[in-house]
Parts: structure tokens; C-alpha cells; sequence
């Protein structure tokens, strides 16, 4: 059982169901290596864009190794995190949310941020459903969607020619802008 408080609240907790997983991906593992890797909401939704490039889903590329496709998807969600700011999405491991901040602005921050981002997204799309923000709709749902939104090479809202919608009253609808 992988459980967390919701950030945006500080008490709500967040369940990751038996039907989910959080991944990341290692572009150069040997057998033997020491491994330390961040495994997050946000390295999640990464691999399923570098999967979905890696197989050519994304129109304006051919299919490539998983090596290459990380190296271009990695690069596209840590700049959309933190600019031009460097980062690593597979190696910086978060700073930790539970104490005093005394973190500058470095990828330690960054790498929280964005699942902090994910969080307060998730609640805001709960609030326009007319949903209980986490009990109703969390961040997992909304990982959920986010990767089924870009399995297909595209953050556009669709998965394949679906509209991608959170059912509430009223319905909250995806678009392509979803992450900005």
C-alpha cells in the first residue's frame, strides 16, 4: 500500500490502488549498478510520453530506442518544470515536503514541484466536476488520464479520437492544454 498526504491540503491521504504503479525509467543500467532513482507522479507520466515516442506515436517523429526517446521526452518535462533551470528527472530525488523549506530554487525543488503541480491540478478539476477534491478525484485519476491522454504521442485532451473527461456535475472535459 502506497499512501501520501495530499500537498495541497496537508491531511487528505492519497492511495495508490492495487491496478496502479508509478515507474521510472533507467536509460544505462548495468546488473550490479548502485541504483538510486526518483519514482514519482511525475516520472510516471514521463515514461508513457518516452514509451509512446520511443514507438513513433508521436507524428512528427519516427519510432527510436528507449534510450533516445528519454532523452528527448526528459528533457521536454524538465524544461517545462523548471525552464532552463538544470534538473535530472531520473536521478534528482525531491526535497522532502514534510519539513521547513530550506531549499533554493534547485532541481531537489523542482522535482517536488511537479507533483505538487499535479496535486493542486487534480483538485481543481475535481472542484469544477462538482467532485470532493482527493476522495472524489485525485492526483492518481489524474495520472490515469494524463497517461492515456499522451499513450498516443499527443497531449491534446484525446485518447486516440476520445475526448478524455472527468465525470461530474458538470462534466469536466480535457484539453490541450491540460499541463500548461
Amino acid at each position: 500500500t502506497v499512501q501520501y498526504l495530499d500537498p495541497t491540503d496537508g491531511s487528505s491521504p492519497v492511495s495508490l490502488s492495487a491496478a496502479q504503479s508509478l515507474s521510472t525509467l533507467i536509460p544505462n543500467y548495468k546488473t550490479g549498478d548502485a541504483l538510486t532513482a526518483p519514482v514519482t507522479l511525475y516520472t510516471t507520466l514521463a515514461d508513457t510520453a518516452a514509451l509512446a515516442f520511443a514507438r513513433g506515436k508521436n507524428s512528427t517523429h519516427a519510432a527510436s530506442t528507449l534510450t533516445a526517446a528519454l532523452a528527448v521526452t526528459d528533457r521536454l518535462f524538465e524544461k517545462h518544470v523548471a525552464g532552463t533551470a538544470p534538473w535530472n528527472l531520473r536521478t534528482t530525488l525531491h526535497v522532502t515536503l514534510t519539513q521547513p523549506p530550506s531549499q533554493t530554487l534547485r532541481g531537489v525543488v523542482f522535482a517536488a514541484l511537479a507533483d505538487v503541480a499535479l496535486n493542486q491540478q487534480a483538485r481543481r478539476i475535481a472542484l469544477s466536476a462538482g467532485l470532493t477534491p482527493v476522495q472524489g478525484f485525485d492526483a492518481l485519476k489524474l495520472l490515469a488520464l494524463l497517461q492515456r491522454d499522451i499513450a498516443d504521442g499527443r497531449f491534446d485532451g484525446y485518447e486516440g479520437g476520445i475526448l478524455l473527461r472527468v465525470l461530474g456535475s458538470p462534466a469536466y472535459e480535457f484539453t490541450a492544454n491540460e499541463l500548461r
